[in-house]
């Protein structure tokens, strides 16, 4: 037996009613929560900030105290201190029921970067963030090639540092005594032990050429007194240059105007003198 059409009309605006009667019910308890002081932000704390300052972090973020906690702006938070060229993320959270905290993580040194007259910090994805300080003396420099003006906090893109960064991954390992990495315009790479250079040429076999020099160097620890370079450029037939030739030209003639005479040879991861062979330039190559 089907129901009378008038009470059916009568359910469905009873079901109406009730729906804008919640509608209703919802929005005026959102805005007493937008506007109720009981939410009013008093307190903004800083997390994972070590070498920033947690004022300049307060300052860019520019929360106002007394702000309703449900209207304060995170994404905006975030990329007013994502600002900060030593930021590498930041996370804002809202802790009922008056706490903003906002979680950094700051960027970590990786390498030392000199372009220029520019010396500055960069991180993991070759981002500058602090320029060199005396905190910084005892970390790898990578030395390239101007690459125009340096801003912080923006990556540097250069394929010299590209070479520098992946060669540095390998001769920590092999060569810890390295100061610097050198790379020209033509990508040709140069290692600094102190005074000491190792030569590497184009940056292909650069494992090879560094587990090469690594075992020169260890076998012949005078090595790096003695000589102004060693060139493993190609590692089949390596040579070194003494540095008593550099700095006493005048021994080339006195020695019959050969620059060099004398052949090395290697034997056992060391290397010894052999005198018969005659090299222009007081290169020495390395005999295997």
């Amino acid at each position: 037996m089907r129901r009378p059409r008038k009470n059916r009309r009568k359910r469905s605006w009873l079901r109406a009613v009730r729906n804008l009667l919640v509608v209703a019910l919802f929005g005026e308890l959102a805005a007493a929560l937008l506007t109720t002081p009981l939410l009013a932000v008093r307190q903004v704390q800083v997390t994972g900030a070590r070498s920033i300052s947690a004022n300049d972090i307060l300052s860019v973020a520019g929360v106002q105290a007394g702000t309703n906690l449900l209207r304060v702006p995170t994404a905006l938070i975030r990329k007013r201190i994502s600002i900060l060229p030593a930021v590498r993320t930041v996370r804002v959270h809202r802790r009922p029921p008056h706490m903003i905290v906002l979680d950094v993580t700051e960027r970590r040194p990786h390498a030392l970067v000199r372009t220029g007259d520019t010396a500055v910090v960069i991180d993991e994805e070759s981002v500058p963030f602090h320029t060199a300080s005396a905190a910084t003396k005892g970390m790898c420099q990578l030395v390239i090639p101007r690459v125009g003006r340096v801003h912080l906090g923006r990556p540097l893109k250069s394929k010299q540092l590209d070479v520098a960064l992946e060669c540095m991954n390998t001769v920590v390992q092999a060569l810890p005594g390295v100061t610097s990495i050198a790379v020209d315009a033509q990508l040709n790479l140069c290692l600094n032990i102190g005074a000491f250079k190792v030569k590497l040429g184009q940056p292909e076999q650069v494992p090879r050429k560094v587990a090469l020099a690594a075992s020169l160097v260890k076998g012949t620890p005078s090595l790096l007194d003695t000589g102004e370079y060693l060139d493993v450029s190609s590692p089949d037939c390596p040579a070194w240059k003494p540095r008593e030739l550099a700095s006493s030209p005048n021994q080339n003639q006195q020695r019959g105007g050969a620059a060099g005479s004398s052949v090395m040879a290697q034997a056992g991861g060391s290397l010894q003198w052999s005198p018969h062979a005659e090299m222009n330039g007081g290169t020495k190559p390395l005999l295997r």
